[in-house]
């Protein structure tokens, strides 16, 4: 005759099984995570002197320690949004690569203007 264990409360011994299944889980992460401290290299941190040669020579700032690309909020109207999605995808860019891309373009057409502009504003 089988025994019918059905009716013990097994909820105690579950608990403590997985609240050392998860003691250990959380062991191996932190022995993973020292270790790879151990193995990573300090981090180059770059002058603002290097930073701007970096900057200035367009090269993506991404993962430089120490080069900070300057930042702007804006908001485009959802014709305009749609436009930089768009062809930013279809050139394999993301947006702000993509609008980077479009000033530069603008910002040789209209040089002239440019330069007038500044002085105007550097005159005050």
């Amino acid at each position: 005759m089988a025994k019918d264990f059905s009716n013990l409360n097994t909820g105690r011994a579950m608990q403590q099984m997985q609240t050392a299944q998860g003691a250990h889980v959380a062991q191996e992460v932190q022995e993973v995570q020292e270790k790879q401290e151990k193995q990573r290299k300090p981090r180059k941190r770059y002058t603002p002197e290097e930073a701007q040669k970096i900057l200035e020579s367009g090269r993506n700032a991404k993962g430089l320690g120490g080069v900070k690309m300057p930042r702007m909020n804006m908001a485009f109207t959802p014709q305009n949004y749609d436009f930089i999605a768009t062809l930013a995808t279809a050139r394999g860019q993301n947006y702000t690569e993509f609008v980077n891309h479009m000033v530069d373009l603008y910002r040789e057409q209209y040089k002239e203007q440019y330069e007038q502009a500044k002085a105007f504003l550097n005159s005050f």
